[in-house]
């Protein structure tokens, strides 16, 4: 496993040779025409890489340097999906909104372009977007919008197939590996992933930890115990089982005190069905099979459960996410518990560690996947939250050969320009890189699991069933899937409909 990790760091930094592509959540090819490289095929490259980072500006777009002749790329969003950059006028001193506009910049010198960002609030423009492309107006060139809320605009025929847009390629590194195989089917997709939706990056979950009390407690290296592929939910009961004190000594487990581990109830807990390889909807390639009810999920359920409200060394928080600007437009949850050194590990995003709270943490931490479920699962999976955006072309287009080469490059030159800064800000060191770090963020982000279950679920389906039952303390899977069965399966219905009846 710490070979796979480490093969995968090389990958990144040889991308003039390879294109770096993960196992999809499920394990099964999306049925793309585009080739993916695994990290086994690449075994035999000995070479030492250049800086991760600074290798991906050698990436070539292949777009070339048309002259677009002054003409405006609409993108429409909304105020939080207007953080994924498209609105910045003018350099303010901040890094990272600094790398944006540099961007921008770049963009609309190479091309002759303006990039405008059409916006207003969430749910304004969640009438907005659909309403204006159904009455046929030609007012947006992509859509970048919440990314569930983006899948129920599919299901009303909003979106065209991506692979009708030429200049647009999946295989390359700015592209999320999911959506060549979460999100493809039979070269079908109406939604997809790529760096300038930066919100897919902040909100990806993982689990922080604190070095300093992992090192009180005599702990092992935990990127070790990653490489290893020991790292799994028992795993991190056993060790969270081991800490806790009652720090104030009054008797009672509150906020004041040391934990092993702190969670959410909320989204926090969705993640695990992902990350212990339990998708939705698994797509083979050939089809596509609702495969969510399995005795796993019912064991899934009756393990959480009992960790979240009876593990030792265990906090959790009913909370829901409250929004904070201030954190850089992440979901922020109960985690001061964190940042002020009360746990030793704590599920969150990578976002939080972006934040000036993280940033200004005096101990050291490092940022882990989730756990695997057992030894026996062979990769580990994360998602990121729902909040995120993602990128949709609307029906109403018509010149798809400009909407293709604006969206490669603004997921392109983000890539390339915006996400090492934001590394560089999370990981919390300037101009002298943990390179195991880097590679660890790389490894965590490649395996997002972007469920077709998940993103086009509108809230109808069963995606959100596990933190719905762990709020709730129940542990009764079997007859919340009862009474809910029907519903979920006519929805679903509807989705694998929606694939089919595009296929060519």
């Amino acid at each position: 496993m710490k070979k796979e990790i480490r093969i995968i760091s090389l990958l990144l930094a040889m991308l003039l040779l390879l294109s770096a592509a993960l196992a999809s959540c499920g394990g099964e090819d999306g049925g793309t025409s585009t080739a993916s490289t695994s990290a086994e095929a690449t075994g035999a490259v000995e070479t030492e890489p250049a800086d991760q980072l600074e290798a991906r500006k050698l990436v070539d777009d292949e777009l070339g340097n048309p002259d677009l002749q002054g003409k405006g790329f609409r993108i429409a969003t909304y105020g939080q999906g207007n953080a994924d950059f498209t609105d910045i006028e003018e350099a303010t001193g901040d890094v990272l909104t600094d790398s944006v506009f540099e961007r921008n910049s770049a963009i609309e010198e190479r091309f002759n372009v303006e990039i405008v960002s059409v916006w207003d609030e969430y749910e304004a423009m969640n009438t907005r977007i659909p309403n204006t492309i159904l009455a046929g107006d030609d007012a947006f060139d992509l859509v970048n919008h919440q990314v569930v809320k983006q899948g129920g605009m599919a299901l009303q025929g909003c979106f065209m197939n991506l692979y009708e847009i030429p200049n647009i390629d999946f295989s390359k590194p700015w592209w999320a590996p999911a959506t060549m195989t979460d999100l493809t089917y039979k070269n079908v997709a109406f939604i997809a992933v790529g760096d300038f939706s930066m919100s897919a990056l902040s909100t990806t979950y993982c689990v922080l930890m604190n070095k300093k009390i992992a090192a009180d407690y005599g702990l092992p290296e935990m990127y070790d115990v990653v490489h290893d592929g020991k790292w799994t939910i028992d795993y991190i009961a056993g060790v969270s089982k081991e800490i806790y004190d009652d720090v104030n000594g009054n008797g009672i487990q509150d906020d004041d005190d040391l934990y092993g581990y702190i969670t959410n109830s909320q989204s926090n807990a969705n993640t695990y069905i992902w990350a212990f390889d339990n998708p939705v909807i698994k797509n083979t390639g050939d089809e596509l099979e609702v495969v969510f009810h399995t005795d796993k999920i019912a064991a899934i359920t009756e393990k959480l459960v009992t960790l979240f409200w009876s593990g030792e060394g265990m906090h959790t928080s009913t909370q829901k996410p409250t929004w904070a600007p201030s954190s850089r437009n992440v979901h922020h949850y109960n985690y001061d518990m964190f940042y002020t050194g009360h746990t030793l590990f704590a599920n969150g995003l990578i976002g939080h560690a972006a934040s000036d709270d993280f940033r200004n943490m005096e101990d050291d931490y490092s940022i882990l996947p989730y756990p695997k479920w057992d030894e026996v699962q062979e990769n580990y999976y994360t998602m990121a939250d729902g909040s995120h955006t993602a990128q949709s072309v609307p029906m109403t287009a018509t010149d798809y050969e400009f909407i293709g080469i604006m969206t490669e490059v603004m997921n392109a030159e983000t890539y390339k320009q915006v996400v090492p800064v934001y590394y560089d800000i999370v990981l919390k060191v300037k101009g002298a890189r943990d390179e195991e770090s880097v590679a660890m963020l790389d490894a965590i982000l490649a395996s997002r699991c972007f469920d077709i279950g998940y993103v086009y679920d509108n809230w109808k389906g069963a995606s959100f069933i596990m933190q719905r039952l762990l709020g709730a303390k129940d542990t009764n899977f079997e007859s919340h899937w009862a009474s809910n069965e029907k519903a979920i399966m006519a929805h679903y219905g509807q989705v694998i409909e929606l694939f089919e009846s595009a296929v060519k």
